[in-house]
């Protein structure tokens, strides 16, 4: 399966206008200004990051990410916060059909897991949106979709965690911080649990998914976005 081409923001949100930020502290200490006065974090030009759909390797088949109607199957996802797994997931799979279990929706693990156990009971396909790092986090989905006889296929996510972070922040900013930004903690986390997924843990494919976005003609929302975080 292959993409077609998409429309719309990688990041979803009412827009909003925000100061263009003059300083920011890292460390107990001003960082250098890069030339324009906005303030560089973390080495990236957000203008460098990609436009255009998602690409995906080893590449999928097909006209789309999902056959339709949808194969009975577990999508995990894997990645940092503010990787675009939740837009992934929200942009290509719930709409052609899949359940959709993330915890950050859900309010706890237990509730994710009863959620996608449930879609697998009913025989509809579920696409587990967390960052899932460890053998162990993917373990009690992977189980789940052993015992219901569903096959898994792993997404990676592969934004640094720079990138992450600026598309975390834009986040804040374009929900008007109704989606909080997830704290650096997170990412420290995620970095010490982290282990490659691999086909060994019961998974049939894994795939990893470029960190890209696109605006489509909304140039406000982009020079937002284009903002150094």
């Amino acid at each position: 399966m292959g993409q077609g081409p998409q429309e719309g923001l990688f990041l979803l949100g009412p827009q909003v206008c925000v100061q263009r930020q003059t300083a920011v502290l890292h460390a107990r200490r001003v960082l250098p200004r890069p030339a324009g006065g906005a303030v560089r974090v973390g080495g990236i030009d957000p203008k460098n990051i990609p436009r255009g759909p998602p690409v995906i390797t080893p590449p999928l088949t097909g006209s789309a990410f999902v056959a339709s109607p949808p194969t009975f199957e577990m999508i995990l996802l894997v990645g940092l916060p503010g990787s675009g797994k939740s837009h992934f997931a929200t942009t290509h799979l719930v709409p052609a059909g899949y359940a959709w279990a993330n915890r950050d929706t859900l309010g706890t693990k237990a509730k994710c897991k009863a959620a996608a156990k449930a879609a697998l009971a009913a025989g509809t396909p579920v696409v587990v949106d967390n960052t899932n790092p460890s053998p162990s986090a993917r373990a009690e989905y992977i189980k789940l979709a052993a015992a219901a006889g569903a096959p898994v296929r792993v997404f990676i996510f592969d934004a640094t965690r720079p990138e992450a972070q600026h598309m975390n922040e834009f986040r804040a900013k374009v929900t008007a911080g109704e989606r909080k930004a997830v704290p650096g903690v997170a990412y420290n986390m995620y970095k010490k649990h982290y282990v490659e997924p691999s086909l060994d843990e019961g998974i049939a494919s894994i795939h990893h998914v470029a960190l890209s976005v696109d605006f489509g003609d909304d140039v406000a929302r982009e020079e937002l976005f284009n903002e150094f975080t």
